[in-house]
């Protein structure tokens, strides 16, 4: 009798180990929610992200996998003259935790229907936050935009003129100053340059060319300073004559 009693025990802590394996298996774990919840929070803040920047209607959006710290891929396709566009990118965290606000997100890389439209080393600032000056007040964001202007500086053509014409006045070119009360002025197109000058509103500045949103200047005055070249985000300086 002890026997079978022994028996029907075994039985019974046997079927309670069966049915505890099933519910661990079928169910879903915590670890596995953990990660999903990071996966949405990741996709939305890259979506917010884009959705900022000009030039990009986003129609699907796949995030990648984490290719180092604090960096996600995605890939997804966007809307380009009435067709569907592939597009592939980097997105980087710049907040202290992952979150969905676009400011929180910076692109690093971004590839449209095979071609590369920002590269890793011409990354300027984080998108959408408004940035401060020296002086503590907001300006207007240093983005990684799609824009690709470029102004280059071409000499003026020959012309004949006769031996008694007088020769016609070259135009003035324009004078450039920063909209701040004081503004960086960077060796390079991007925060990633160190800041090689401090610009007021007593400088004077001639622009030689744009780039991706960045002006390059060449300081007319004050004279100590006159002479050097410097980078200044486009929107931060304005043409006064």
């Amino acid at each position: 009798m002890k026997q079978l009693e022994w028996f029907v025990t075994g039985i019974v802590i046997l079927a309670l180990a069966v049915v505890g394996v099933l519910y661990l298996t079928s169910g879903t774990s915590p670890e596995e929610v953990k990660k999903a919840e990071l996966r949405s929070t990741v996709t939305a803040g890259i979506r917010a992200m884009l959705d900022d920047l000009s030039g990009l209607q986003v129609i699907t959006l796949v995030p990648g996998i984490q290719v180092t710290t604090g960096e996600w891929d995605f890939r997804g396709n966007a809307e380009a003259d009435g067709r569907a566009e592939p597009f592939y990118g980097v997105a980087q965290l710049v907040c202290d935790r992952i979150q969905t606000k676009a400011s929180c997100w910076r692109l690093v890389r971004l590839d449209r229907d095979g071609r590369t439209v920002i590269a890793r080393n011409e990354v300027t600032a984080q998108p959408s936050a408004a940035v401060s000056t020296d002086n503590g007040s907001t300006a207007a964001p240093e983005t990684g935009n799609l824009r690709t202007e470029t102004v280059t500086r071409r000499d003026p053509e020959p012309t004949i003129e006769s031996e008694t014409a007088a020769p016609a006045p070259a135009p003035a070119a324009p004078v450039w100053q920063v909209t701040g009360a004081t503004v960086n002025g960077r060796a390079g197109p991007g925060t990633s340059f160190p800041i090689v000058a401090r610009l007021g509103q007593e400088h004077r500045l001639h622009r030689l060319e744009l780039d991706a949103g960045w002006g390059h200047y060449e300081i007319l005055e004050p004279a100590a300073d006159a002479g050097q070249e410097i980078w200044v985000w486009a929107d931060l300086v304005s043409e006064i004559r």
